[in-house]
């Protein structure tokens, strides 16, 4: 499956980034590149923070994924963050 692919997937709701998608992503040969791209290029418009209602915005952040003995930190995640509280909301490609 080609980048473009889980794209247009994503773009659809089809596909979805979690955890353990890019543990069985890396296993069946998608490169750490393509995984970085879907989760960089999130669509999603900010939202209402749940907590206290305040408009969130987009943000780049740190995220780590530990899974077992798998071990992947990513800088610059885009996430929506609400200003107020620091809720912290992702795209749903990774989410």
């Amino acid at each position: 499956m080609t980048l473009k692919k889980i794209r247009q997937l994503i773009e659809i709701g089809k596909y979805s980034m979690r955890p353990h998608t890019i543990q069985h992503g890396l296993k069946e040969g998608f490169t750490m590149d393509h995984v970085i791209e879907a989760i960089m290029n999130g669509k999603e418009k900010p939202r209402i923070c749940s907590e206290c209602h305040t408009q969130t915005t987009w943000e780049k952040i740190p995220l780590d994924f530990h899974r077992q003995e798998f071990k992947i930190k990513i800088s610059d995640i885009r996430a929506m963050v609400c200003p107020n509280c620091g809720e912290i909301y992702l795209p749903r490609e990774i989410a």
